[in-house]
């Protein structure tokens, strides 16, 4: 499929049997592949898969996901690569990143089978889920982290969490021996979130006063940041992820 120097290509399969996501078939196969030389390096090992017509960014692969009512499921990805791409090296970096793209299009494909069997959503449940993501840039790591637990640990994200576990045992061939401790390594970041405490986060954010300084000299706060003091700089700080995170709500309902 790939050759020297050509860096756009579209494949179309429609496989034997058909895909099946519960009792929903998938008969008919697009993708877009781009190969963008403008990098030192061939993306993140993890491409990440993105649905609808949302395209995202995790690492340096974008990959679009489009599933059609008619069993028609559409991927564009655009994959950076070096000036001296070989085919060898790309076809080697798509495998390598093979477990989490298989569990990241598991992942979405149960997105979309959810969305299909249940067409009238919670306005406010999705609202505050696609707001908790708008917040993963917050300069303040320890914010950051929060929202993106709230995220990880949210409804709709669990409700297709099993899919992808499924998905990463099958591509590695993990076993009923192994489960347990693949369980326990890949989602951490459960055990942790069952940890977390706002007074942790606080302490965090102080312990991180530099970052604290280059956020509010981005913010209009009314007077000279050398005027406050360092509690009254985390206050604004948490004030400015409330009202951020506020926004983002009321934008996404």
């Amino acid at each position: 499929m790939i050759k020297d120097g050509q860096t756009e290509y579209k494949v179309n399969f429609k496989p034997v049997e058909p895909y099946m996501i519960g009792d929903e078939e998938i008969n008919d196969v697009e993708i877009d592949l781009t190969l963008r030389p403008d990098s030192d390096k061939y993306g993140e090992a993890n491409m990440m898969v993105y649905r609808k017509n949302t395209i995202g960014k995790v690492g340096s692969d974008y990959v679009l996901m489009k599933v059609n009512k008619n069993g028609k499921v559409i991927l564009s990805i655009d994959k950076p690569v070096p000036e001296d791409w070989s085919v060898k090296d790309v076809i080697d970096s798509i495998n390598k990143s093979k477990v989490q793209t298989v569990s990241a299009l598991s992942h979405e494909l149960k997105h979309e089978f959810d969305d299909l069997k249940t067409p009238y959503t919670n306005v406010e449940k999705v609202s505050e889920y696609q707001a908790n993501t708008e917040m993963f840039d917050f300069p303040i790591s320890a914010i950051q982290r929060m929202f993106y637990d709230l995220y990880y640990l949210d409804e709709i994200e669990n409700s297709v969490r099993p899919t992808e576990l499924y998905a990463k045992l099958k591509t590695k061939g993990i076993g009923k021996s192994g489960f347990l401790d693949f369980l326990k390594k890949e989602y951490f970041i459960v055990m942790e979130s069952m940890r977390f405490s706002v007074d942790e986060m606080v302490k965090e954010i102080y312990s991180n006063m530099d970052s604290v300084d280059e956020l509010l000299s981005q913010v209009d706060i009314g007077t000279d940041l050398n005027n406050l003091s360092d509690d009254e700089k985390v206050n604004l700080v948490l004030r400015i992820a409330y009202i951020s995170a506020s926004n983002n709500r009321r934008y996404a309902s």
